[in-house]
């Protein structure tokens, strides 16, 4: 089940689109950033982090919370849309 964009991812879409390193790589290729290996691993990175973090919450709102935001970093690295061709 896919959830519907949170606050916080729509905050990170708009970020990517709005920030002038995420710009130039929007704009090499046809639609599709290339991710730099600096990049992949801070997003690795973060997504981890904001799944240790769930674990150690302490209330329900903040665990989704945290996995909300590591499946953001998730869909940076690993684009749903790229899941869907793959398989199909």
């Amino acid at each position: 089940m896919r959830l519907a964009p949170t606050p916080a991812k729509k905050w990170l879409i708009q970020f990517k689109e709005s920030s002038p390193p995420m710009q130039h790589m929007l704009a090499s290729g046809v639609g599709r950033a290339v991710m730099r290996n600096d990049e992949h691993e801070y997003l690795a990175a973060r997504a981890e982090a904001e799944v240790e973090a769930a674990a150690k919450s302490a209330t329900a709102a903040a665990v989704q919370a945290h996995y909300r935001m590591a499946e953001a970093y998730l869909d940076r690295l690993y684009p749903p849309e790229e899941h869907a061709a793959a398989a199909g």
